[in-house]
Parts: structure tokens; C-alpha cells; sequence
């Protein structure tokens, strides 16, 4: 096992903000008794995050790890929507509000996410299902006041029938009808595992759903791949590996739900996404937290295609010099020619395989939108700049003239400082925001 994957040690993120049991002030984390923590693990990778973390006078600064927060929980959200998590969340929770129905209770219900970060699951809910037509209320419940003002923040934004609350989400006074959760309920080992379902027992609380990672030999090892790729800081690549190791096998939760909540019906509810756990890559487009995200893709797609053009006219603009003066010009055009169609041998077959997961996400299934965003689109996305290398050097290899070279490497060049610039274009913009924000 590496020590980074020790499910023993708590991740990053469950030690850089602590708040009293009692009254919720947030409280100073001093940097050394972070680091005194992780040395007894060797955790070598942690300890390297940590360091990294702004301090003042020896404790984090708070107002940066803020910062911190908010950028691991824009990308997580990407996440969510990759594996399509609201409309997963919502096929279990329709049959569960229809049997608190026929059991009798009219009143309407409260929905509380416990631990819900910047809302998402709420907020999707809330976008997408008519609560009238359900009598429900969905509300978000957050120990983070900076996560909560970002996920009001969100929702106000969009102008969703959902709200969030900075608080104990098992005091009484947000007492709900059904607890839910996402990748919450694996930061909860041994007795605080059984605390945390025990407070779950409440007079008016019909029923819970937690939704965690898959555990699989394998899954710390796609979340490696995953989170190696696609997030941009070093806490939230160690503990979304971490989180995986962590994840509490079926036999664990119910053994602890029926221990702690013995007078609920406990199960597991499994959903595979043909037996992988590796995620998504995507990094393109940059972050965007609201739902509807209709006009923030259709900007992205636009700054894309003005992008290719500005790319696509320096190109020509090198073709027709390189022409202009080649004393060779009837060589150079064959040779040209040669070149894009030995280039063809490898573009064309990866733009069939995107074509191909594109089509097959037209079909009414999440477990297919999510199949091909996860092992398809995500790993061919991720793989762009690579295909881009290989078909331009396959193109030039076989080339005998000078001229055809230049101008391979040439557009080769354009066509990676184009992807290098979009995607640190979005960064920028989406840490520029979020510091705004905090």
C-alpha cells in the first residue's frame, strides 16, 4: 500500500478547517499539527500539500484555504455531472418519497443534504424536478459558511427553489423527512460512523441515502489517473485518491446502520458503471458551477472556434509564404498533399471514435451518458495533444522535402499553443472569480 493510500488517515480537507462541536465558530488550525499527523503515515505527498498552504503566524490562513475550498468544490461538481449524480440521485429518491406517500404522510417534505459543499445535488433538484407536483422543500446543510454563501450564491443566481443553511444538519430546528448525502458518509470511520447514523434517528426523519465511492481494488487507481489529470491542486489530488481507499465496504454501512438506526430498513443500493471506477477527464472548458450551463457552453464553443480561425489563418498565411518562395512548387504541393493524408490515418479514427460516444449519448440512459463521458470522451479528451504529436510527426516523417517539415512543426505548434491557451485561459478566469467570491 502506499502511505498516500492509507485508509486509516483522514484526508487533507477533514483537518484544514475545524469548528467547534458547540457553537460553530471556526476555529485556528496550526499548520505543524497537520504536519505532525501525516509524518506518522510517511505520507510524504501530503505533507508536500500541506507545507504548500499559506499560514500566518504558524495557523492557515483561513481566508486562503477558503480559496482552496471553493476551487476543489467547483471540480468536484464537474465530477458529479460527468457521472450524471442528480439524475442518479433523483431515481432513488422518487420511489422513496412515493412510499413515504402511501405510508400516509401529506405534509410536504423537507429534503435535507447533509454536508452539501456548494449545493450541487440540491440545486440540480431543484432545476430539473417540479416541486409542486411532489410537495417538496430541498435544502442544503453546510458546517462551511463559505460553502454556503457559494451555494446560495448559485442558486439565487439561477433562481432555484432551493436553499442552504449554515448549521448542524441533525439539530432539531432542521429536523427533515429524508437525510441525503454525497461522498460524506467515508469521512466517518469506526464510532463516529456509528454517531453519524445514529443521529439519523429522529421522530420525523422517514428515511436516509447516502451515496459514496464504489470501493474496487482498482478505483484509487483510476481516481489516480482521474485526479492526476483533471484537478489542479495538490490537496484535492491526494484526497480524491485518499477518498477511494476510504470508501466502506456494503457490509460495513449496514452493519452500522442497523446498529445505530435499528428502527430503519437498511440496504444497498449499487450502481456500476460497467464495473469501472475511472472518472473523468475532461479540462477544456474550464468551470462552471451553475446547472444550466446552456450560455456559458455556448461562449466556451464560440472562444474555441475563433481561436481555430485565428490558428487557421496564421497556417495559411505560412502555407502561402512557404509557397511564394519555394523554388519547388509542383514537388511542394505533392508533397503536401502526401503528408495531410498520412495525417488522415490518424485523425480520422479518433474523430469516428468522438463522433461515435457523441451519437451514443443521444440514447435515453444515464448509465450510457455516463459510460461515454467517463471511459470514452474523458481519456479521448485527455489524449488530444497527444493524437495531435503522433498524426503531425506521422504526416512530415515520410516527407522529402524541408518546406513540408517547417510547416508540419509549424502548425503543430499553433495547434498545442491553442489548447495551452484555452485551458489556461479558463483556469485564470475561474480563479480570478472565486477569489472575488471569498
Amino acid at each position: 500500500m502506499f502511505p498516500a493510500w492509507n485508509p486509516a488517515q483522514p484526508e487533507i480537507t477533514d483537518l484544514i478547517v475545524q469548528h467547534d462541536p458547540h457553537t460553530l465558530q471556526r476555529l485556528l488550525v496550526r499548520k505543524q499539527d497537520l504536519l505532525e499527523a501525516y509524518s506518522r503515515f510517511h505520507n510524504r505527498k501530503a505533507l508536500r500539500a500541506i507545507l504548500a498552504l499559506p499560514e500566518n503566524a504558524g495557523y492557515l490562513d483561513a481566508h486562503e484555504i477558503n480559496v482552496l475550498l471553493l476551487t476543489v468544490h467547483w471540480e468536484m461538481q464537474r465530477l458529479a455531472e460527468e457521472f450524471h449524480h442528480g439524475h442518479r440521485v433523483w431515481e432513488l429518491l422518487r420511489p422513496v418519497v412515493a412510499s413515504i406517500r402511501q405510508a400516509g404522510i401529506r405534509e410536504t417534505l423537507r429534503i435535507i443534504d447533509v454536508g452539501c459543499g456548494i449545493g450541487y445535488t440540491m440545486r440540480w433538484l431543484a432545476a430539473n424536478i417540479p416541486l409542486a407536483d411532489h410537495n417538496m422543500e430541498f435544502i442544503g446543510i453546510d458546517l462551511n459558511a463559505t460553502l454556503i454563501a457559494e451555494a446560495n450564491r448559485l442558486a439565487s443566481a439561477e433562481g432555484l427553489p432551493c436553499q442552504f443553511l449554515h448549521g448542524d444538519a441533525f439539530s432539531p430546528e432542521h429536523s427533515g423527512h429524508v437525510l441525503l448525502s454525497t461522498g460524506v458518509i467515508h469521512h466517518f470511520r469506526g464510532n463516529a460512523l456509528l454517531e453519524f447514523l445514529c443521529q439519523h434517528d429522529q421522530p420525523s426523519t422517514q428515511a436516509f441515502l447516502h451515496f459514496d465511492f464504489q470501493p474496487w481494488f482498482l478505483a484509487p487507481f483510476g481516481s489516480f489517473f482521474f485526479h492526476y489529470l483533471r484537478m489542479r491542486t495538490a490537496v484535492a489530488r491526494h484526497d480524491g485518491v485518499l477518498s477511494t481507499a476510504r470508501a466502506h465496504d456494503a457490509r460495513t454501512l449496514i452493519e452500522a446502520a442497523r446498529t445505530s438506526a435499528p428502527g430503519f430498513a437498511a440496504g444497498i443500493y449499487g450502481a456500476k458503471i460497467w464495473s469501472t471506477p475511472i472518472p473523468g477527464l475532461r479540462t477544456s472548458m474550464g468551470r462552471c458551477p451553475l446547472i444550466r450551463k446552456h450560455s456559458y457552453y455556448t461562449r466556451a464553443l464560440f472562444r474555441g472556434i475563433a481561436g481555430a480561425q485565428v490558428v487557421s489563418m496564421l497556417a495559411l498565411a505560412a502555407l502561402l509564404l512557404t509557397g511564394g518562395f519555394s523554388l519547388r512548387r509542383v514537388a511542394l504541393r505533392a508533397d503536401l498533399e502526401s503528408a495531410a493524408g498520412r495525417m488522415l490515418w490518424v485523425f480520422l479514427p479518433y474523430a469516428c471514435l468522438v463522433l461515435f460516444n457523441l451519437a451514443l449519448r443521444l440514447v435515453p440512459s444515464t448509465d450510457i451518458r455516463s459510460a461515454t463521458s467517463v471511459l470514452m470522451l474523458g481519456p479521448l479528451t485527455a489524449i488530444r495533444p497527444l493524437v495531435i504529436i503522433v498524426g503531425v510527426l506521422y504526416g512530415i516523417s515520410a516527407s522529402n522535402l524541408l518546406e513540408t517539415r517547417f510547416l508540419g512543426i509549424f502548425i503543430l505548434a499553433l495547434m498545442l499553443s491553442l489548447e495551452f491557451a484555452l485551458n489556461r485561459r479558463a483556469a485564470r478566469a475561474q480563479a480570478i472569480q472565486i477569489r472575488r467570491l471569498v
